[in-house]
């Protein structure tokens, strides 16, 4: 091998005539560079040499490269057996501060399609997604880019479809306490009063604590039917979702506190004389740095979605109706980048199929953009590629 020159500019130093680049560049601007590659490249560059791949595989390069990372978010769109029929890149804002989706030809997480009894979805958070079977009372904590998959048992293994459902759940990261969570709010099937166990797993402490319900069980032992929105938002480390009492047609979002892990009930007031109370009529809530609730109603002409924005977080009465919309399908979910994902059934595949349509909420008035025809599509989960292994978190 040639030997190489050193060309001193600056604070770095390069080499030129080498044959060889381990070893020629400082660590540093080595660092620099690998940060800003994509993270299918730096899957690659593990196999070049045993130094990129201990840079690479460092838990402090991981989480530099997942804070800093210029990967663009994917949906995720399952069908009801819990596999992948599409995955949508939702790019960057174009000049005009609008997206544009497009549909992925090639299935990235064919990987998940070989767990075997896969029963359901509970979340994704920093390249993980988190399933579970019932049937092997397992949660799995994959990361499908990396193929690794960590088995954490249910709370206990009276956890099954025949006797419990699990009608919520989420996973993500607590920051301030530097911990993943599990949450699952699990109702018994076999008795017909609406028993709800709630339990947290702590990624760091290794353990399930079950939770006191003793707040949201009233709504319960009042006859009151619980309806669990179909979006969690993470607001200041606290989760909020909705309850829906039908016979009052009472709105209550419900608020669970990570880090102390304790419920609180705050009412929404809505302050509309003209509002619709239609069948299917129900609450959502946006992910973001607020709270939004979606009010969707099934009228004659299909599809109808009402808006509103809490002004002042702590406040019930202090909503802003920001706009009604006509929809092109039925509400799919939310992604935490500012959409909207409709589905709506193809009568010629005897449903089997649906026109997936993307709406744009960031826009006024919001945009819709057809996707394309895909199997019928039942959850949705956001994503994005990163390094972090299952087996290396806090």
């Amino acid at each position: 091998m040639a030997e190489a020159k050193i060309i001193e500019r600056g604070r770095w130093k390069f080499a030129a005539n080498y044959d060889h680049i381990d070893g020629c560049l400082p660590q540093e601007l080595t660092l620099e560079i690998l940060l800003r590659l994509s993270t299918k490249s730096l899957v690659r560059f593990k196999l070049v040499c045993k130094t990129w791949s201990s840079l690479i595989s460092d838990p402090n390069f991981i989480k530099s490269h997942t804070l800093n990372s210029n990967n663009p978010p994917l949906t995720l769109l399952y069908d009801s057996n819990h596999r992948l029929c599409k995955c949508l890149s939702l790019g960057k804002r174009d000049d005009n501060l609008n997206l544009n989706p497009t549909v992925l030809d090639v299935n990235p997480f064919s990987f998940l399609n070989t767990i075997e009894n896969l029963y359901g979805l509970i979340g994704s958070c920093h390249g993980l997604i988190c399933t579970y079977s019932v049937e092997r009372y397992l949660i799995y904590l994959c990361n499908p880019l990396t193929k690794e998959t960590k088995n954490i048992s249910l709370p206990y293994p009276k956890i099954q479809a025949n006797y419990y459902d699990i009608e919520l759940s989420w996973f993500g990261f607590v920051s301030s306490i530097d911990d993943y969570k599990i949450l699952l709010v699990v109702q018994e099937t076999r008795t017909r009063t609406q028993t709800l166990i709630i339990h947290v797993y702590s990624i760091r402490d290794d353990i399930w604590r079950e939770v006191d319900t003793s707040v949201i069980k009233s709504l319960v032992t009042n006859g009151r039917y619980i309806r669990w929105g179909w979006n969690v938002a993470l607001i200041n480390e606290t989760l909020h979702f909705c309850c829906f009492d039908p016979n009052h047609q009472n709105y209550i979002i419900t608020k669970f506190d990570l880090v102390q892990e304790i419920f609180e009930l705050m009412p929404i007031i809505l302050n509309d004389d003209n509002r619709r109370y239609c069948y299917g009529e129900f609450v959502d809530i946006f992910q973001g740095t607020s709270i939004y609730i979606f009010e969707y109603c099934i009228c004659p002409g299909g599809w109808v979605m009402e808006a509103w924005k809490l002004e002042k977080y702590g406040k019930p009465d202090s909503w802003n109706k920001l706009f009604s919309l006509e929809l092109s399908g039925f509400p799919i979910g939310f992604t935490s980048f500012g959409g909207l994902i409709l589905g709506r059934p193809n009568p010629g595949d005897n449903h089997e199929y649906d026109e997936i349509t993307f709406v744009d909420l960031t826009r006024n008035p919001p945009s819709q953009i057809q996707l394309g025809r895909t199997e019928r599509v039942h959850y949705m989960l956001d994503y994005v590629e990163t390094l972090v292994s299952p087996f290396s978190l806090p």
